[in-house]
């Protein structure tokens, strides 16, 4: 990695709490590696063309930048294809990362193993070009691990599926902004949309600029509805839930300033309740020693 790369990174980390609990060298040292594995090249002997694939990491932009060209003669100029996507470690989902076998060649994807990364909630947050020109975005990411990588260094692909998980993972987690307004938008942004906790599901969407409304269904039966609201002026959040009987109760939040994670802290007399929001991919309820996670439908 070249040294303003690195500078460029070193500020992002220190003025980002969301690798707060990460060893800094470790992370360097995981982008460095990744940086070489995944640049690396192949022939596709059935489309008789070959691979040249680059990973990087733009510190400026904090974007990861995956290059592949394509050639039937790659010692030639013309008739190659520049293929190019770009992301942020930020929009993946930690919970969507995985590795699979794959016997048959197809295209840029070759017998060997496949990686596969998928973006928060399917949204098309990969971009993509083809020779400098813009094309459809993307939810996901392969890198194609060819055979003859993974017999001559044992635990290749493992390897790398194990850095992009742990790199993801810090990257994603939520930071408490120490800002009202920013940390409002992040809960509204992080709780709208339909989210699944084991057979519940919950659809929340936006009343007012400071209020949403949720929906929430077991086994497609309607169980209970509510709002959650933000107050900006005391900076209070509040929750009302209606249960499918009538019952009705409201608690009151406010973000936990102690915590450089974003979690918003009951401020009821006696009541330990937590809203915890982990990363994009998941949000917890911590109520008196109950755990209730929430994901994105179809993001686990």
């Amino acid at each position: 990695m070249k040294p303003t790369t690195i500078l460029s990174v070193l500020i992002f980390i220190l003025s980002n709490g969301a690798f707060a609990q990460m060893d800094t060298a470790k992370y360097f040292q995981q982008i460095e590696e990744l940086e070489k594995k995944l640049s690396y090249t192949y022939y596709n002997r059935d489309q008789r063309t070959w691979y040249i694939n680059r990973f990087s990491y733009d510190g400026e932009m904090q974007m990861i930048r995956f290059k592949s060209t394509s050639s039937k003669k790659p010692m030639l100029v013309i008739g190659k294809k520049y293929t190019e996507r770009h992301f942020k470690l930020e929009d993946l989902n930690p919970y969507k990362i995985t590795k699979e076998p794959v016997n048959e060649n197809q295209g840029l994807i070759v017998r060997g193993q496949l990686i596969r990364l998928e973006t928060v909630k399917h949204e098309k947050l990969i971009g993509k070009t083809i020779n400098g020109e813009p094309a459809t975005a993307q939810s996901y990411i392969h890198f194609s691990i060819p055979q003859y990588l993974e017999d001559s260094i044992p635990g290749y692909s493992e390897g790398i599926l194990a850095s992009l998980q742990e790199i993801v993972q810090f990257a994603t987690n939520i930071r408490n902004f120490y800002d009202p307004e920013k940390n409002e938008n992040m809960i509204f942004d992080l709780l709208l949309g339909e989210h699944v906790s084991g057979n519940k599901k919950r659809f929340t969407e936006r009343q007012t600029e400071y209020l949403l409304s949720f929906e929430e269904y077991e086994d497609r039966r309607k169980m209970r509805t509510g709002f959650i609201g933000h107050d900006p002026i005391i900076d209070r959040y509040y929750e009302m839930l209606i249960e499918a009987t009538g019952e009705m109760t409201v608690n009151y939040y406010r973000v936990d300033m102690t915590s450089p994670n974003l979690v918003l802290k009951s401020i009821d007399e006696g009541n330990s309740r937590q809203i915890v929001f982990v990363n994009r991919s998941l949000y917890q309820y911590k109520d008196n020693g109950v755990l209730t996670e929430y994901r994105p439908s179809g993001s686990f």
